[in-house]
């Protein structure tokens, strides 16, 4: 089998191998010099499971809702203060057609409005390949 690196997705958001990783020396570059923070400091990823991307698409709280996407945003371990961030992780919101986040969706049925966000990514390095020339 030949390897294709091209983007062959039709909504063509699939980059190349070397875009990633000169996007993500970018990144890496940009956050050392604006942050102050070493390089074993910086932030470099997130991993998120299948199952959860499977489960959050399938999550029947955003079943015939004006769903339009997520969102992610940047976020710290919940005990984490400004002085003393031990992570940097992940949460995802549901975004309506229009582009605004849903913070909770009314379940009308159960009588009940709950909370769209979800925190279910690991942060890096723990969670991520260390070798990979993305890291």
């Amino acid at each position: 089998m030949k390897n294709n690196p091209k983007p062959h997705l039709p909504n063509n958001t699939t980059i190349s191998p070397e875009s990633a990783i000169a996007r993500t020396k970018t990144w890496r570059s940009f956050i050392t010099k604006h942050s102050g923070l070493g390089p074993e400091r910086i932030p470099r990823g997130c991993r998120i499971s299948m199952d959860d991307i499977i489960r959050l698409s399938r999550d029947p709280r955003f079943t015939g809702k004006n769903i339009g996407g997520v969102r992610a945003y940047f976020t710290c371990a919940e005990n984490d203060t400004p002085d003393n961030v031990t992570e940097i992780t992940l949460i995802f919101v549901p975004i309506d057609k229009d582009g605004n986040d849903m913070m909770v969706i009314d379940l009308p049925q159960e009588g009940v409005v709950v909370s769209a966000v979800e925190d279910f990514t690991k942060p890096c390095p723990s969670a991520c390949d260390v070798n990979s020339p993305l890291y």
